[in-house]
């Protein structure tokens, strides 16, 4: 099994999540090669031999470690390598969700609390401890801010920031988030523009966090089954979530169904206006559902005296669902 790919050139590298070296395989030969890699006599060769995410920068590729004890470097015109030891005194697992910001690469391990730190320049290794217990799923990078998301059951993030090194804890007080001991509350997370989107476990759905505020929305994912742990999600472009379930993500149904992130538009205040007008007339009220992953701007301009718009908060704050509305309106 792999757990991360990347392709340089004519080339696609490959990391292996527990195997002996990295494999390459080149497209115009259709050959697959294999890189062998140094196993300390220390460590167990199956178990503690693990990688994690792949990076290219300024002609190198860096192989960043799960449980390898090394950051492995690349060249990919003569495949030569040389390594990056580093300490610690934690036993880790690092994460395939990482961060990349530039020359610096963020890691966060499942079974401990600890941040892995490499500048690609430098070469340097910092590994910094962020909070008593919990490890974590995933990294993120806003404003320059961490958003780790835990890897426990209890289902919170820690947000740091990088140059106060102030530590928040974002708790997500909604009960059906939560899991049970043996799980983990979240399987994965990214950022667009100032969102961060979270993907629970426990849900088929899908937390839009907004990063200033910590405000967030929780939104059902359709067409696919509740109680599915298996659920996983990427996003392809800027304004589509694809959603898939982990064990089946090779096959021809990987992608259950996508979320737009971004389509609703409202021209101008006089399109508003003009329709507003024109339900006056009939004696009909139109509700605007957004989708909490458009642009929640439009819901002061769409409120007028027979046009309403309402968001996932005050439906949740009213104990409504919005199939019920759908029952009881005409159309």
């Amino acid at each position: 099994m792999f757990a991360d790919a990347i392709l340089v050139e004519d080339r696609i590298y490959l990391s292996p999540r527990s195997a002996k070296g990295i494999y390459v395989f080149n497209i115009s030969s259709g050959k697959m090669d294999f890189i062998e890699l140094e196993i300390p006599k220390n460590i167990n060769a199956s178990a503690d031999n693990k990688m994690s995410m792949l990076k290219y920068y300024k002609g190198k590729i860096f192989v960043m470690p799960a449980t390898y004890p090394y950051i492995v470097v690349i060249d990919p015109h003569n495949l030569n390598i040389e390594y990056i030891k580093f300490e610690s005194d934690y036993k880790y697992d690092f994460t395939t969700q990482g961060e990349v910001d530039e020359n610096l690469i963020y890691l966060v391990a499942y079974s401990t609390p600890v941040i892995l730190m490499f500048d690609m320049d430098l070469l340097n290794i910092s590994l910094n401890v962020y909070n008593k217990t919990d490890g974590a799923v995933s990294v993120n990078k806003f404003d320059n801010k961490l958003y780790v998301t835990t890897s426990s059951s209890r289902p919170y993030i820690t947000v740091i920031n990088l140059d106060t090194k102030q530590k928040d804890i974002v708790e997500f007080e909604n009960k059906e988030l939560v899991v049970e001991a043996s799980d983990r509350a979240f399987s994965a997370s990214f950022i667009k523009s100032e969102f961060m989107y979270l993907i629970p476990t426990g849900l088929n759905a899908v937390i839009k966090f907004e990063c200033k505020t910590y405000d967030y929305e929780i939104t059902d994912i359709p067409g696919v089954f509740f109680d599915d742990k298996n659920l996983n999600c990427t996003n392809k472009d800027d304004k589509t979530l694809y959603f898939y379930r982990r064990k089946n993500m090779w096959n021809e149904n990987r992608v259950q169904t996508k979320m737009l992130l971004d389509t609703f538009e409202v021209e101008n205040i006089t399109y508003v206006i003009k329709h507003n007008r024109l339900l006056k007339e009939k004696d009909l009220v139109l509700i605007v559902k957004l989708h909490p992953f458009q642009d929640q701007k439009v819901v002061n301009l769409l409120n007028e005296s027979n046009i309403v718009a309402i968001t996932n908060n005050q439906l949740y704050e009213n104990d409504v669902q919005i199939n019920q509305l759908l029952t009881i309106s005409d159309a």
